[in-house]
């Protein structure tokens, strides 16, 4: 359910102090990531700001007061989302940004999409409510208002009335954003009528249609065996693939510490060296199979047979070639955190090695493309410290064995091709790759 802005703000609110529904929000406050309205109880008098329900605060609401300060939130909330909040409006570490805006039609009523955040993952979640909210504002006067960090613009789908962007680096994306608020209230001048979308974090990926995002037709199925294999590694200079737990401990002391850049370089150069011996393994259970890497990055060398496609500075133009580099890889390999969301949305499969501490938020780095039981065969999941050999037979497996699981869905049996057909053409592929 979209909040209404304008001409007065209107959403569900508890009193965080006396649980009364008499709170009543009196103006908005556009911090960046998060929006806040700065409210008043009418039953017990407490004056105070509240989070608006968009993004991560539909299920971690933040309230706090001014003077004195008290804050009230989960205690799931506190670290990541509650307390750079707080830090940023009681410290005042605001940041300065430049702030642009294209109009693509006017309009008298707008919906607000606001797709800031300090992760890519979130940010890239966020923004495929914009799909949904121009399927239902298709038939109405209202249109689509797309807030982003500017080197996501190039991700906003045709349609939308605006687009405002905000060119700041990610990590700062959660902190009080210094001429937003500003910024914001000036445009919505314009309207006369606003509402804001809640971006709920985790849409129904199966429901959304990612070309209208990528520009990039994701990766046909049903042309599963019409080109030699390709796998595609996802690399990152600050999440790694490594062999052995002690490894992962030193760098976790020497993130705390702030001194990664003391080991830095050499876990890459071991992160490297279990993509050679990955890439070495798939080759033998897969002769002709093409390997590409890309990421951010360029510390040590990959073995001449993956093409290396890294790179120390992203632009628009290169991510666009990643993601039909994704569109024909039949198998994406990373470690979470990597960016995985359009590798995985766009590829076949996906193999993500998991931190154990991630293992609470299995399958947030991924973009879950399918609905029946492709999802668990394309889809995999390995432990922070799987082998490379373990990796190359979960590639392996994928690639060779996908036509059982095709032969044995209901799809096949509603088309033209008959189980005989499929058979001989993953025959005939198998005699490519030696098989």
């Amino acid at each position: 359910m979209q909040i209404q802005l304008k001409p007065e703000i209107r959403f569900e609110l508890r009193c965080p102090a006396c649980a009364s529904v008499r709170p009543q929000p009196n103006h908005a406050l556009f911090l960046g990531m998060h929006t806040l309205a700065d409210c008043h109880c009418g039953a017990c008098g407490l004056n105070f700001y509240h989070t608006l329900p968009v993004g991560h605060a539909l299920l971690f609401p933040v309230a706090f007061t001014r003077h004195p300060r008290q804050a009230y939130y989960s205690p799931r909330a506190g670290g990541w989302f509650a307390q750079p909040l707080l830090d940023s409006f009681f410290e005042h570490a605001a940041v300065e940004a430049a702030l642009y805006k294209v109009v693509y039609r006017t309009c008298h009523q707008i919906t607000l999409l606001n797709c800031l955040d300090n992760c890519y993952g979130h940010g890239f979640l966020k923004l495929l409510n914009a799909q949904p909210c121009l399927d239902q504002l298709a038939a109405t006067e209202t249109g689509l208002v797309v807030i982003v960090p500017r080197f996501m613009k190039w991700l906003v789908p045709e349609g939308v009335a605006e687009v405002w962007s905000v060119d700041l680096p990610l990590r700062e994306m959660n902190r009080w954003i210094q001429p937003f608020d500003s910024f914001v209230k000036t445009e919505l001048e314009r309207f006369r009528r606003v509402w804001l979308c809640p971006a709920n974090t985790h849409p129904d990926s199966t429901k959304i249609d990612l070309e209208r995002f990528t520009r990039t037709k994701r990766f046909d199925l049903s042309r599963f065996y019409d080109q030699l294999p390709r796998v595609t590694f996802v690399c990152r200079e600050d999440r790694f693939w490594l062999p052995y737990p002690w490894e992962e401990l030193i760098w976790q002391g020497c993130v705390k510490f702030r001194r990664t850049e003391w080991v830095r370089p050499w876990l890459v150069r071991r992160q490297n060296r279990l993509i050679a011996r990955a890439s070495r393994l798939i080759a033998e259970g897969l002769p002709g199979v093409r390997f590409t890497a890309v990421g951010l990055g360029r510390t040590g060398g990959l073995p001449p047979g993956i093409v290396d496609r890294r790179t120390s500075a992203m632009t628009d133009e290169l991510e666009k070639e990643w993601c039909q580099i994704y569109a024909e890889s039949h198998v994406v390999i990373g470690v979470h955190g990597s960016g995985m969301h359009l590798p995985t949305a766009l590829a076949a499969g996906f193999v993500e090695i998991l931190p154990r501490y991630k293992i609470d938020h299995l399958a947030e780095d991924v973009t879950l493309a399918y609905a029946n039981r492709y999802l668990p065969f394309l889809g995999r999941f390995l432990d922070e410290f799987a082998s490379p050999r373990l990796v190359a037979r979960h590639a392996c497996s994928m690639i060779k064995n996908f036509p059982y699981l095709q032969l044995n869905t209901e799809e096949y049996l509603l088309k033209s091709e008959t189980p005989a057909v499929v058979k001989d053409k993953y025959r005939r592929y198998l005699s490519t790759l030696g098989g």
